[in-house]
């Protein structure tokens, strides 16, 4: 993905198309929906716009890799707090 190419990190993602067979699976009613999955068990979700649950999963994602990263957003950055799917 661009992401992965911009900072140098790869993950697992998965793009869900009609008839939405995962989406309807995991219940998920808004996009985007991020999900962290350690071992298998899902440990954190974020929902639509939402810099905390964004930073956090960069944060975490972050550290499980050894990485370091800044916050995907902060105050003052001219991004919402929250803007639904």
């Amino acid at each position: 993905t661009a992401f992965a190419g911009e900072y140098g990190t790869t993950f697992e993602s998965v793009t869900d198309a009609p008839p939405y067979d995962l989406s309807n699976a995991y219940e998920i009613e808004v996009v985007p929906t991020l999900f962290l999955v350690e071992n298998g068990v899902v440990t954190d979700v974020a929902e639509s716009w939402d810099r905390e649950g964004w930073n956090r999963l960069g944060t975490r994602l972050a550290g499980a890799l050894g990485q370091s990263i800044p916050l995907l957003s902060e105050e003052g950055d001219g991004l919402p707090v929250f803007r639904p799917g």
